[in-house]
């Protein structure tokens, strides 16, 4: 029985250790890109280069649309929605906007509605601790996207 325990502890003892050490930094791991599955590609498309002003990437596969968040990060719009999307708050994107002013100038001038994070209309938050401004829109299939003003933190 003793060198039963022995034996299970010396497969556990590992696989312990191994979950608690780090990826080497070897691999270079960067985000690449985040995708959406979308009802209707152009739709969608126009109302993130509209809000946000991303420019259009030319997409290597048909039938996608790809645009360029910045830093070689991209957007992946997919034509492939088969469910609602969820109404969980806490599951969004989020983007840092230089002028958080103009920016929500400009969702006025859209007429694109904000809330806060508990889905206030019209409110704009400040839970962080560095003092940064939080907005929340909702995408034309109902992705949750975070706008806020980290980019002046930041700077």
């Amino acid at each position: 029985m003793k060198s039963c325990l022995v034996a299970v502890a010396a497969l556990i003892l590992p696989a312990t250790a191994m979950a608690q050490t780090p990826a080497p930094r070897s691999f270079a791991a960067r985000g690449d890109h985040v995708a959406l599955a979308v009802t209707d590609l152009d739709k969608s498309a126009e109302f993130y280069k509209r809000v946000f002003g991303f420019a259009e990437l030319r997409a290597p596969v048909v039938n996608r649309r790809w645009l360029d968040l910045g830093g070689g990060f991209a957007l992946h719009l997919i034509p492939e929605k088969t469910a609602p999307v969820g109404v969980d708050r806490a599951n969004h994107i989020a983007f840092a906007v230089g002028d958080f002013d103009a920016f929500v100038a400009n969702l006025a001038a859209l007429g694109i509605p904000f809330t806060d994070f508990q889905d206030r209309p019209s409110t704009i938050q400040r839970l962080r601790t560095d003092g940064v401004r939080q907005l929340y829109i909702r995408d034309p299939d109902g992705h949750r996207i975070e706008v806020n003003d980290a980019a002046r933190v930041a700077r």
